[in-house]
């Protein structure tokens, strides 16, 4: 969770700063003089942004995997009851309660 926070931090500074940049720019006589920097920075967001997006997607994918092998576990686990339960009462245990 203090990674997706700080990879989100890093983000938002980078856009932060991109947005600085853009405003000293419109205000300025030379504006073609920060297009090689807001063009690092739209690349640097870019590079974050699928950063961000990979590590939520690797998140997803471990707790879909924690959770299946969990279901698989229960699922197991009721079936032994089951075949016990149904190997019990063909053998001619007591009848139904």
């Amino acid at each position: 969770q203090t990674e997706q926070r700080s990879k989100g931090d890093a983000l938002d500074k980078c856009q932060a700063e991109l947005k600085k940049l853009r405003k000293k720019s419109q205000g300025s006589k030379n504006p073609q003089k920060y297009s090689d920097k807001e063009l690092q920075y739209i690349d640097a967001i870019s590079n974050k942004q699928g950063e961000l997006e990979n590590y939520v997607s690797d998140g997803y994918k471990t707790a879909l995997t924690e959770e299946r092998r969990r279901f698989c576990f229960l699922v197991e686990k009721q079936c032994a009851v089951a075949k016990n339960s149904a190997a019990y009462h063909s053998k001619g245990g007591p009848g139904p309660v």
